[in-house]
């Protein structure tokens, strides 16, 4: 199922937060254009794996890696080489040619939580640089315990290295380290390829209360990792948004950022995703400016500790796009220049496996340098 093949310009307005206290800047102009939106069925599969749960994306010059979240509830953690075949700013089809599992440090399938004992994955984000892939793992945060991870694998799949956990990020002490469903969400790679960056949906325990829809709650962690070494050489506090709408009573509600894409030295793309139960998501573009913003590494707690967060401009809130539903957005990635010289943004949608979501994939256009 395909829909909407109208060019949209997205205009974007001011927002602020329900607590009155703007936390970014509006965007004067017009950056991003709509171009298409594509319909992967609901139950469709590939090599008997079930296509679903597509958390993250990015470009193989020739084709693109999709990454699903997975965490061997169906299948054996798995990422898609994919091809997306635009024409004319279209999106002509989405073919999937192969479906890689990633084996562990033996050689054999990560178990799903309910038989892993020594290691569990839940993927969420997907980079590639050269022919290596790294991707990040949630872990696990309830009665059974595991921490997230950073990984790399072949382009096949054969395990290459684990990246060891920072302390802070462990799971095993109570109210300590990231919450449940909320850990390392984000993952984009830095200049040249020499470092990586991951980011937490939430904040952390040690650093405050999660937002809702009077607050942003507590700043979350962006960590800039070595790619060799594997040593944390920066850390920067990014604040985000409260919930869109008060929700009903006891219904679940929640906003975390859920991807990352490095644009140059000091600036970066955060993508924020916002769901309350009963009424839907609400997906916003930032653009995190983090040059002048203090190094976090060092600090134990961000909880009544004044650091300059990063700076933050909208470029993009999903709502303005002419498109029936806007999804669980949770990955995104490059896509190919346009006729016209200009770049693109590929997303894509995790539905859960639900059959009450889907399997989105979105093309815009940049209509201008992300940066300026």
């Amino acid at each position: 199922m395909k829909s909407l093949s109208i060019l949209a310009v997205v205009w974007l307005s001011l927002a602020c937060s329900s607590s009155g206290q703007e936390s970014f800047t509006q965007a004067p102009t017009p950056y991003l254009a709509l171009l298409d939106e594509y319909i992967i069925p609901h139950g469709a599969e590939f090599d008997s794996t079930w296509i679903g749960g597509l958390s993250g994306i990015d470009n193989l010059g020739d084709a693109y890696a999709i990454i699903s979240d997975d965490a061997a509830r169906y299948d054996a953690p798995r990422f898609y080489k994919t091809q997306i075949d635009i024409s004319e700013a279209q999106i002509d089809s989405i073919r999937f040619s192969e479906v890689v599992f990633f084996a562990d440090e033996n050689g054999e399938s990560y178990q799903d939580i309910r038989s892993a004992s020594a290691a569990y994955v839940d993927p969420e984000a997907v980079r590639i640089v050269n022919d290596t892939v790294y991707w990040g793992s949630e872990g696990f945060r309830n009665q059974r315990y595991f921490d997230p991870l950073l990984l790399s694998h072949t382009l096949g799949g054969v395990h290459l290295r684990t990246y060891p956990t920072q302390p802070k990020y462990s799971t095993k002490i109570p109210e300590v380290g990231p919450r449940h469903n909320a850990s390392i969400e984000g993952l984009t790679l830095g200049a040249q390829g020499k470092t990586l960056w991951i980011g937490l949906e939430m904040p952390l325990y040690q650093d405050g209360a999660v937002p809702d829809a009077n607050d942003g709650g507590a700043p979350i962690r962006i960590s800039q990792i070595a790619r060799w070494s594997g040593e944390e050489v920066f850390e920067f506090a990014y604040q985000l948004e409260p919930i869109f709408v008060v929700p009903d009573s006891g219904a679940f509600a929640m906003n975390g950022a859920v991807e990352l894409l490095w644009l140059a030295e000091g600036s970066m793309l955060v993508l924020e995703r916002s769901y309350v139960a009963g009424v839907g998501n609400k997906v916003r573009l930032f653009r995190a400016d983090y040059a002048e913003a203090t190094d976090t590494r060092a600090i134990t707690s961000l909880k009544d500790v004044a650091v300059q967060v990063a700076k933050k401009t909208l470029l993009l809130d999903f709502d303005d796009l002419p498109v029936d539903k806007v999804d669980n957005i949770e990955g995104f990635c490059w896509g190919p220049d346009l006729d016209n010289g200009r770049r693109t943004l590929i997303f894509v949608a995790d539905n859960n496996f639900s059959d009450s979501q889907i399997n989105q994939v979105i093309l815009v256009e940049v209509m201008k340098p992300l940066t300026d």
